[in-house]
């Protein structure tokens, strides 16, 4: 939609900005890369219209952080619109298609009670910790909730504390982009450092929304409920426990029926609470979004020089390609994950990774009238 959008794009009456070039060339591009029979186009033009963000030519021979420029890329792509004749409404795609947002509450790390009103944050890429982690999701889910310092007014002035801060994604977009943080900074040696340590991702994830409306209530029900059992009749006890100490009380008196009723009651009451858990994750599952791995960027080299080439799936030929400048190859499934996962010695390992919402890709394969999995 976003390839259609720029080249309908009316640029005509405006003066040549450098967004407008950008985006003249970029029609160019996607025009070539339709009508020729060529294995691979030159992007050099296009390359050479981008500005930096403070205006400046972009220096295609220094090495930059690819999702930075991935970001620069959708920034200057919305100005580019906003300047065309009635193409502002276009621009809102590449936030539907990129932007997630996020709330943010800040918690207290001894009751968690809120130590401050929920913020919003849109980001356009995920950034992901590698040092400490070995695969996407366990680091993903560590950031959802950290540590954080935290600064507040008290009767002695400005104090300082940490605080929990919480993260819960409220719109997922099309396309996810994580940016995996394999540059870190060596404060001993003063200076930039990749990490190459094997880190794990999935062909597909499946990433929640918070539950609303007929879903919210119905897991509050049964938390309630779940609170009964766990806080039997305000006794402090669940009715797991009392029922136990039920159980050896007729031991002790050497009831043997009691006994037996009462391991019954044991029994039934475990498996119903078992049973509330998981009709709760059975709701948050109706609220959840299934995601598959389209495109990796991978980095060949040290810190502050090397070499990026791309894997991309093909969903029409169902496989793999490696696009390394002008030089395409098809590729084995295995070989994208252990050449973009990194470890064993190698300088190549995964810089960032893009996710398309199979929910999303489904919907509009209906709306074609097609179905998802002959497209996939």
């Amino acid at each position: 939609k976003i390839k259609k959008n720029i080249i309908k794009v009316d640029h005509r009456n405006n003066h040549p900005q450098p967004q407008i070039v950008m985006l003249i060339e970029l029609r160019k591009l996607f025009g070539a890369l339709t009508a020729s029979t060529y294995s691979w186009i030159d992007p050099e033009h296009f390359l050479g219209s981008i500005t930096d963000r403070g205006g400046e030519k972009f220096d295609r021979n220094l090495q930059h952080d690819t999702a930075e420029f991935f970001v620069l890329l959708l920034e200057k792509l919305k100005e580019a619109f906003r300047l065309t004749n009635n193409s502002r409404e276009r621009g809102k795609h590449i936030d539907d298609y990129f932007k997630i947002k996020n709330k943010i509450t800040l918690l207290s790390p001894k009751d968690e009670k809120s130590l401050s009103t929920q913020q919003e944050q849109e980001l356009l890429t995920i950034t992901i910790p590698i040092l400490g982690y070995e695969d996407l999701m366990s680091s993903y889910k560590e950031t959802l909730s950290h540590q954080v310092s935290y600064n507040y007014q008290s009767s002695n002035g400005s104090q300082e504390d940490t605080a929990i801060q919480k993260c819960q994604t409220i719109k997922f977009p099309r396309y996810l982009c994580f940016q995996l943080g394999r540059i870190e900074y060596d404060s001993i040696h003063k200076k930039l450092i990749k990490l190459d340590s094997r880190f794990e991702f999935d062909e597909t994830i499946l990433l929640r929304y918070p539950p609303q409306g007929d879903d919210l209530e119905e897991i509050n029900l049964i938390q309630e409920k779940l609170k009964s059992l766990e806080n039997y009749k305000d006794s402090e006890m669940s009715i797991e426990t009392i029922l136990k100490h039920a159980i050896l009380l007729s031991q002790d008196s050497k009831d043997i029926n009691a006994e037996k009723q009462i391991k019954k009651l044991l029994v039934t009451s475990t498996k119903e609470f078992s049973e509330l858990e998981n009709k709760i994750e059975e709701i948050k599952d109706r609220s959840s979004h299934k995601y598959s791995l389209k495109a990796v960027i991978v980095h060949e080299g040290k810190a502050e020089q090397g070499h990026y080439f791309v894997f991309i799936y093909d969903k029409i030929k169902n496989v793999w390609f490696r696009i390394s400048d002008s030089n395409i190859s098809q590729v084995q499934k295995n070989e994208v994950a252990e050449t973009s996962f990194g470890g064993n010695g190698s300088t190549a390992s995964a810089f960032v990774l893009f996710y398309e919402n199979m929910d999303e890709n489904e919907n509009e394969d209906i709306r074609k009238g097609t179905s998802s999995s002959s497209s996939s």
